[in-house]
């Protein structure tokens, strides 16, 4: 019985290992050693904002190669949306949790277009 819950205990923690590590190894969608504002130092160290930065990335790469999306469009949103996570989330006391909430309205936004 101890044999079966200690064999039951470090495949749990090699899960939540392996799992904590591919969050932090997928990281963001741009290069964290050329991060030059504070929100993409904010994004760089922080795992969740990381996954959700290269999520929402892959969803607008998605959208960029639709033959029924507009890409001047999308580019245009892409970037008023960058300005906005900047000028909004950039002077927050709470960016964290600014920029969560931003990239999932933006992550819902993409998603839209291209499920």
């Amino acid at each position: 019985m101890r044999i079966q819950l200690l064999a039951a205990s470090l495949a749990a923690a090699f899960c939540l290992a392996v799992t904590a590590g591919d969050l932090l190894a997928q990281g963001p969608s741009f290069d964290c050693n050329k991060a030059s504002s504070a929100v993409e130092l904010t994004i760089c160290n922080d795992a969740e904002l990381s996954m959700l930065d290269s999520r929402m990335s892959s969803l607008y790469n998605r959208a960029r190669r639709s033959p029924y999306i507009d890409g001047q469009s999308l580019l245009a949103s892409q970037r008023r949306w960058w300005r906005e996570r900047e000028s909004i989330c950039g002077r927050s006391r709470r960016a964290v949790e600014c920029l969560i909430q931003k990239y999932y309205e933006r992550i819902d936004e993409l998603s839209a277009l291209v499920d």
